[in-house]
């Protein structure tokens, strides 16, 4: 758990106020950081627990959390004469620390062993402790850990065996399948999870006999999805396709949808069998009910298609997969790569289809590939967004409007929208304010619903400095009711997502990841950056530092520095942006991924962005 999380846990002691002299939060002056050093060293030694509490508050505050000398402080008195209340605070406060050194260690070994000593007993494990020890345990150590739980009495216990028998079940050197069968068999009552578990061991050990008699005995209320799942890839894996397709019927018949990994079990039975017309009846299946299709199904449906002779259907399949690599690869600013997959398709038997042009086209606007993109577009009416954003960001603009008004003569307003969409953001993109203000005016006839619209056409007017008009225009949005869509951007850290918008303070560690956003910022200007503060996301700020401060605040900076507090030095961030990354942010991630020397990819809503050495992939094409 993060400190800044933890930190009100304890009562703030009534005898301990800090009032730092300066006004601002998050970063505090070198004298003042040193008197308050000073103070909360004093404070540290022989302090109650509420008070070390207010104390880490303070730290939190101040960015003093950072201090490895402060912090050590902090747990050895919160150490010194442990309770469970203040050990547990202690283990958070560490938790906290990116890199804690010995002597933070050191600290919590000795109040654990100090604890052990004590009078009172240590607290017994109850029905959480087990399962969680049998996830990290190694097989050597199952049947110890088994022991515990037996001689503690929670064998019995419903959450604890479950954990026993999927422990087993993958074990291969610990009695894998027979002793969690033992497990299994000795439970006095059993949920689903308890038969799932001792099914999918039977089938990882290659049982598939154990484990079909097993399932044939299980009570047909408990069988859900995985439970028939598990049975059906088992018999396709062990060459037993027809019990597989009659297994795949018998779930249908129990009334249970089937799922993307039963399809592509009941494929392999298909596959196995030649049996094309079940086969079909998946591929259409999965179709009709608008079933995720994982790269496993897409396989299991090629495999299928190949081996009962279709291979017609299984290029076609081949195709889809080619198309999803050739715009991936584009999306990434790697258009050359992208085009060179594409040629390569025809030598493969493979023929492109519209979706294939459209990623291949894509990727050529992604890249600024003008020349290598024009032979692709055949018949210009199918993909006139396509030639408009690739001419419109090469800066060809006037062939842009050309090909946009010629979109508008074949008709077709949504098409339209999207056209002239384009043509609005390589007009701002290459500070043709004329165009972009004819073209913005244009989109609001055309989509005067979409908040996108207004706040495109208000920034090509404050690129050109003719404020009141971009502010004539917001007022506009906002006297028709019409909503932007809030800017947000998600970064994944420890196995969570956490989502910041642009001056959110509402997540658990705001505290420090604003001190470390001051601290990023003052670096990042150290080195040359310096806010872009003529954007019309700023309508209303009069002064150049009010502006600053909301660049600073943005969704994406609030996300880096919330993932350089959180991560290890060195280590990569990614980073989902739900709209167009801005200039600002763009120019500043480059130089965060020099100076602190991390990888981050950043995705906004049209293409990735891979930040590295002070560059980016888009090669500031975007």
């Amino acid at each position: 758990m993060a400190a800044a999380a933890v930190a009100p846990l304890l009562p703030l002691a009534p005898s301990f106020e800090f009032k730092p002299d300066t006004g601002r939060r998050g970063r505090t002056p070198p004298k003042e950081a040193a008197r308050l050093k000073r103070l909360l060293l004093e404070r540290c030694s022989g302090g109650a627990a509420a008070e070390l509490a207010a104390l880490h508050g303070c730290m939190i505050k101040t960015g003093l959390i950072t201090d490895d000398h402060l912090t050590g402080a902090l747990l050895a008195a919160l150490s010194a004469a442990p309770s469970s209340g203040s050990l547990a605070y202690a283990e958070q406060v560490l938790d906290g620390v990116s890199r804690p050194n010995a002597f933070m260690w050191n600290a919590l070994i000795r109040a654990h062993s100090t604890m052990l000593r004590s009078d009172s007993p240590p607290p017994l494990p109850n029905d959480h402790t087990f399962p969680f020890l049998l996830r990290a345990c190694a097989a050597e150590e199952l049947r110890q850990v088994h022991a515990h739980v037996v001689k503690t009495g929670f064998a019995s216990d419903v959450y604890t065996a479950n954990s026993l028998i999927h422990a087993y079940a993958k074990s291969n050197g610990a009695g894998g399948p027979a002793c969690a069968r033992q497990v299994f068999d000795r439970m006095p009552r059993r949920d689903v999870v308890s038969w799932n578990s001792m099914l999918s061991g039977y089938v990882s050990a290659g049982k598939i006999g154990a484990a079909r008699e097993l399932f044939d005995a299980m009570p047909a209320a408990a069988r859900n999805l995985v439970s028939w799942t598990t049975v059906i890839h088992g018999c396709a894996e062990s060459g037993l396709p027809r019990e597989a397709l009659a297994l795949f019927r018998g779930m249908q018949l129990a009334g249970l949808r089937p799922d993307a990994a039963s399809l592509a079990a009941a494929l392999s039975g298909c596959a196995q069998l030649g049996a094309l017309e079940q086969g079909q009846w998946i591929g259409a299946y999965v179709e009709r009910e608008g079933i995720a299709v994982d790269p496993t199904l897409v396989c299991a449906l090629v495999d299928m298609y190949s081996k009962c002779g279709e291979v017609d259907a299984a290029i076609r399949l081949n195709v889809c997969v080619w198309t999803a690599m050739i715009h991936g690869l584009g999306v990434n600013g790697r258009g050359l790569e992208a085009l060179d997959l594409f040629e390569e398709m025809p030598q493969r038997g493979l023929h492109p289809n519209r979706i294939t042009l459209t990623a291949a086209l894509t990727a050529c606007g992604h890249s600024g590939l003008v020349a290598e993109g024009g032979p692709f577009s055949g018949g210009w009416k199918d993909h006139y967004g396509c030639m408009v954003h690739l001419l419109g960001r090469a800066g060809l603009l006037e062939e842009a409007r050309k090909m946009a008004q010629r979109a508008a003569q074949s008709g077709g307003s949504g098409g339209n929208v999207i056209v002239w969409g384009a043509l609005l953001s390589a007009s701002r993109a290459h500070g043709n304010w004329e165009m972009g203000k004819e073209v913005g005016q244009i989109l609001l006839q055309l989509d005067s619903g979409h908040g996108g619209r207004y706040v495109n056409l208000a920034k090509v007017l404050a690129g050109e400095g003719r404020w009141p008009e971009a502010a004539a225009v917001r007022s506009l949005m906002k006297e028709r009711g019409v909503r932007k869509l809030p800017g947000c951007s998600a970064i994944c850290v420890d196995g969570g997502v956490d989502e910041f918008v642009a001056g959110d303070r509402s997540h658990p560690r705001s505290c420090e990841i604003y001190a470390e956003l001051e601290r990023m910022m003052a670096r990042l200007k150290e080195h040359g950056y310096a806010p872009a503060t003529g954007g019309a996301a700023l309508l209303g700020l009069e002064e150049q530092d009010e502006k600053a401060a909301a660049l600073c605040s943005h969704s994406e900076k609030l996300a880096m520095a919330f993932g350089l507090i959180s991560t290890e030095p060195g280590s990569g961030l990614r980073i989902v942006k739900n709209l167009r990354v801005c200039e600002d942010c763009h120019a500043a991630a480059k130089l965060v991924s020099k100076l602190y020397r991390r990888r981050i990819i950043m995705r906004d809503r049209t293409r990735f962005h891979l930040f590295a050495d002070g560059t980016c992939s888009c090669g500031d094409y975007w």
